[in-house]
């Protein structure tokens, strides 16, 4: 009783990895593709924001942050770990008496020369001066990943949802009971 058991239990393992798996994964997929589509998208409407509508002023670096990632490589000599370093600078502007403050990657050279209290200069979108960004970063930067974003978002997407649709038909179409395949064998069994 207890082996026959173990092989229910070991029978409905595999069948929940070989049936549901799969378009769990393709759902997973789907998802992340729909997530890296709209960052995408929200970063290159910022992008045209400030290129169109945007407007120089002052502000203030009121912090600076350094994100370190190690990364692990396999190379045939040297070191296996290398780390890359991301620079943030906070800032903060007024606009009509109006005080905003906001947190954008800084280029390290400019990362560098200033301190907390230094000024900068920053592009702010006169709609709505909360979507601002360092002057100093290259405006495309965040148009170009943005770009990335959606091209990536694309393929994860219609791919995951292109695959679930063709899987999806050939379930509900399955095979024809009536039309013998080449490769079938018929057997008479007693009973």
């Amino acid at each position: 009783l207890l082996d026959h058991q173990l092989m229910q239990g070991a029978c409905g393992m595999a069948g929940f990895i070989f049936n549901w798996l799969p378009p769990i994964m393709l759902m997973a997929a789907l998802l992340f593709g729909l997530m890296l589509l709209i960052l995408g998208l929200k970063g290159v409407s910022k992008a045209r924001k400030l290129r169109f509508s945007g407007a120089t002023t002052s502000a203030y670096v009121t912090e600076k942050t350094v994100r370190v990632t190690k990364h692990r490589e396999r190379r045939s000599s040297g070191p296996d770990r290398h780390t890359s370093r991301t620079h943030y600078l906070s800032y903060s502007f007024q606009i009509d008496g109006k005080d905003f403050d906001d947190t954008a990657i800084a280029p390290s050279d400019l990362w560098r020369t200033v301190d907390e209290g230094s000024e900068v200069e920053i592009v702010y979108y006169t709609k709505d001066p909360s979507v601002s960004q360092l002057k100093a970063s290259v405006l495309g930067a965040s148009g170009l990943g943005g770009g990335i974003q959606i091209g990536a978002g694309l393929v994860f997407s219609i791919g995951a949802l292109f695959i679930l649709v063709t899987n999806t038909l050939n379930a509900y179409h399955g095979p024809d009971p009536l039309v013998h395949d080449t490769n079938w064998t018929e057997r008479n069994g007693v009973v």
